[in-house]
């Protein structure tokens, strides 16, 4: 009597991936072919208990916040990634309201990531990522420096790579998140300028500076994928407009009063669980925008950073200095300045980027 096959057992052999081929007899001869399934086991980054070897939630998390190596030294299989470029900073300048930096590009596959772009654009899902025995270069990039106060100049953030050594740019396992923009500053020093000059685009992008034309429209574009549009306040409008975001949802009264555009809530990414007890108040939130800068008399609340550690637009003539910076290792926009005449310490600095890798523990 021939053998009779088990399509059941070959059908839940082949679901959990450990057998190639099953022939199983009625008579209880069996010959399989097994494949191991070997864990991966990696180094590289923070890996402290609080950086999640045990978060309670099964996975393994590996944090930069600067640039190092993700070595993977056993095992292959998929991971989940968070690439976050650096913040642009705040507009500066001697006599504009300048706009809000753009947050950083946001690049993750979690599932945690919306699958498709909002109307204004956003962050959107990035396919599978496997990993397989080797090293993997991590380049964090920087946030754009604040003060600029003479010239004005628009301060984009640096770029964010994560990608097996030695790839180049572009290939499918390279990962880029794109600085964010600059928030625009003042575009002509020594004279008062024309306004509604457009920051930088980026992964998101910059504010504009006040008076822009038309009103509430997103000035300054954001790259497809990884964030939205820097806002461009109403024409006359004494204000700047806020720095886009990782997400496009900054509805149009908002707009109107400089707020940066919010990021992402990713809960699964928040800083007790990836281990940067700084990022803890964010709640999980990244890449906010940065608020514009604020006249005197504007309505309240203005110039808000967006959700996800975006800084806070200056009121003028110099209330809010200290608000200005982005949170560090948020990809969020710099808050942007007012007039230097009475002190101004010019745009905030934009937030630092990030890559946090995740991947079953075993």
């Amino acid at each position: 009597m021939a053998p009779i096959k088990s399509s059941l057992a070959r059908s839940v052999g082949k679901l959990l991936g450990v057998y190639k081929e099953t022939d199983l007899s009625l008579r209880g001869t069996t010959q399989t072919s097994r494949k191991p399934i070997i864990p991966i086991s990696a180094s590289g980054g923070n890996q402290s208990p609080g950086a999640g070897i045990a978060p309670g939630n099964g996975y393994k998390y590996h944090t930069f916040t600067s640039n190092g190596t993700f070595t993977v030294s056993a095992g292959e299989g998929t991971i989940e990634y968070l690439c976050i470029g650096g913040g642009g900073a705040g507009g500066g300048g001697k006599y504009r309201i300048c706009g809000g930096g753009g947050a950083g590009g946001l690049l993750s596959n979690s599932p945690e990531v919306p699958t498709s772009a909002q109307p204004r654009g956003n962050a959107t899902r990035q396919p599978s990522y496997s990993v397989t025995p080797g090293q993997y270069t991590v380049e964090v990039g920087d946030g754009g420096a604040g003060g600029q106060v003479n010239s004005g100049n628009i301060q984009p953030g640096g770029n964010t790579n994560f990608y097996p050594t030695p790839v180049s740019h572009p290939h499918p396992t390279y990962i880029r998140a794109l600085g964010g923009g600059g928030g625009a500053g003042n575009p002509n020093p020594g004279s008062n300028g024309g306004g509604g000059t457009p920051g930088d685009p980026g992964g998101s992008g910059g504010g504009s500076t006040e008076g822009g034309s038309p009103p509430w429209a997103f000035s300054s574009n954001g790259t497809a994928g990884q964030g939205s549009g820097g806002v461009n306040p109403s024409n006359g409008t004494p204000g700047g407009g806020g720095g886009g975001g990782a997400s496009g949802l900054l509805p149009d009264p908002e707009a109107a009063l400089g707020h940066g555009t919010p990021g992402i809530q990713m809960p699964a990414w928040t800083g007790p669980l990836i281990g940067v007890p700084a990022l803890n108040p964010l709640s999980g939130y990244w890449a906010g925008g940065g608020g514009g800068g604020v006249n005197s008399g504007y309505p309240t609340p203005s110039g808000q950073g967006g959700l996800g550690g975006g800084g806070r637009g200056n009121l003028w003539p110099n209330s809010r200095p200290g608000e200005m910076p982005a949170v560090a290792n948020s990809g969020g926009g710099g808050g942007g300045g007012v007039a230097h005449e009475n002190g101004s310490p010019g745009g905030g600095a934009g937030g630092k980027g990030i890559v946090v890798i995740r991947y079953l523990a075993s």
